[in-house]
Order: structure tokens, then C-alpha cells, then sequence
């Protein structure tokens, strides 16, 4: 998958200098989660994989099952020192790299900095030209990014296997249940080794409140045996609508 995207994105790159639009055109480049490997991945999921491998000690005849065996064993992901993988609320599944290539207008640079995906569509709008109108969760990260000066971070919730987070820069609340709470740090504890719930306790009631007032809609993922008997592969010619074209008919919640 390395090797497609970096072919595809160098097509692109030679189509934007062909045609003179490298200089106009910005590249934003993002992973969607944390990486799955097995020390770390969802426990079930694992269980699965592992099972699969030693019942049929190498490829499983159904595809499927085959696709879940070797990206679950064999993904090659590697999140560094962070905690956890792929669908925990933890900083190694929640935690991404991103690259953004602007020649001309971008200068190599690191930005530590908290943004989050929320923040994509404001800080896009906002380099078009057409401002944020609408109601956004996120905002626009441009002036961080291109060193003009620091922007606050918005809250951000992620829901992940294990429980919510709620990110309020630098403080994360990790709700793992009804009534267990971790709290951290990231500013000074980025890999989530020192649980401070304990020691500030009206901050974990504050953040816990303003998590459960983040409105919830309804699940847009597929039932489980509907992905396991008719999954969506990469590659190959497409043999249904694009989830986006059938979600958008879907009445919307509330917000």
C-alpha cells in the first residue's frame, strides 16, 4: 500500500508541474488511525488473526478472512514508543503523522502543535479564500502551520474500541467506563505514562461533563456480518456506489 501511494501521489505530482499548478496547489497528507500490529491491535481482532494462522498455517482459502489474517499479522505498522494501536483511544491509535507540501509557500519545518482532522475543512476554506462559513467543530490551523503565530486547539472527541477520549490541549480524558478515568498530560507526557486523574479530580468532573455534552449520532458503519461475507477490497474495478454517494440520502441527526 506504501509503494501505490507513493506511485499514485508521484503521478500527481508530475500532472500538478506539467500542467503549472505545483505552486498553487497544496498536498495535505494524513493516516487515518494509528498503525495495527498484533502486540498492540484490538484484542479480538488479534485473537482472530492468530487463530487463522495456526488453523490454516499460512493463506486462508476464504478471502475474507484472508484480508483480516495478514493486515491484522502482517501490517508492517510501527507507532514508536506510543501506547496501543489501530482502534484504541490511546496516543498509538489515535496519534498520526501528516505531511503538507506547498512549493513556494511552505518552508520545511516541524509543527508540534495539537490539530486535529476537524481542523481540515476550516484551515482549507480559509486558504480558498470563502471563510468559515457554517458551523465547524474544528479551525483553521493555517496561520500555525505557516509560522504566522499560534492558534488554541478546539476540543476533539475520538470513540475508539476501548472507550472515548476528549482532548482539551494539553489535558486527554480517557473514559474507559462508567466510572473509570485516566488523565494526561500530553504537553509533558506524550506517551501516557503518568495517570494524573488522582491527583486533579474537578479537572476529570469538568472534562468528563463537557464529553458527554458532545453530541453522538448514529453509527454510519456497515453490520459485522455484512462487511465479513461482502467486503469492499482495494483495488479492482469498483462493484458498488461509493459509501459517501449512499450515506448522503441518510436523514441526519439533530446537529
Amino acid at each position: 500500500m506504501v509503494s501505490e501511494f507513493d506511485r499514485a501521489l508521484g503521478q500527481l505530482v508530475a500532472t500538478l508541474k506539467a500542467e503549472g499548478l505545483e505552486d498553487n496547489t497544496l498536498l495535505w497528507f494524513m493516516s487515518d488511525n494509528g498503525g495495527l500490529i498484533p502486540e498492540l491491535g484490538p484484542r479480538p481482532l488479534v485473537g482472530l488473526a492468530k487463530l487463522l494462522d495456526a488453523l490454516f498455517d499460512g493463506p486462508v482459502p476464504q478471502r475474507t478472512l484472508e484480508f483480516i489474517r495478514v493486515n491484522t499479522l502482517e501490517g508492517g505498522s510501527d507507532n514508536g514508543r506510543l501506547r496501543e494501536g489501530k482502534g484504541s483511544i490511546y496516543e498509538g491509535g489515535v496519534r498520526v503523522p501528516s505531511l503538507l507540501y506547498w512549493p513556494g509557500t511552505l518552508s520545511p519545518s516541524t509543527h508540534e502543535g495539537f490539530i486535529s482532522v476537524q481542523d481540515v475543512t476550516p484551515t482549507l476554506l480559509s486558504l480558498a479564500g470563502l471563510g468559515a462559513s457554517g458551523s465547524f467543530d474544528g479551525v483553521n490551523q493555517w496561520p500555525a502551520l505557516a509560522k504566522q503565530g499560534e492558534v488554541a486547539p478546539a476540543d476533539y472527541l475520538v470513540l475508539g474500541q476501548d472507550g472515548e477520549a476528549f482532548y482539551r490541549w494539553p489535558w486527554k480524558l480517557l473514559a474507559l467506563g462508567e466510572e473509570t478515568f485516566e488523565l494526561y498530560d500530553l504537553q509533558n507526557d506524550p506517551l501516557e505514562r503518568t495517570d494524573l486523574a488522582g491527583v486533579h479530580p474537578e479537572r476529570v468532573r469538568a472534562l468528563d461533563a463537557a464529553r458527554q455534552r458532545v453530541p453522538r449520532a448514529d453509527s454510519i458503519h456497515l453490520p459485522l456480518g455484512q462487511v465479513l461475507s461482502d467486503m469492499d477490497f482495494f483495488g479492482g474495478a469498483e462493484d458498488r456506489p461509493p459509501w459517501a454517494e449512499q450515506m448522503k440520502d441518510r436523514p441526519r441527526d439533530s446537529r
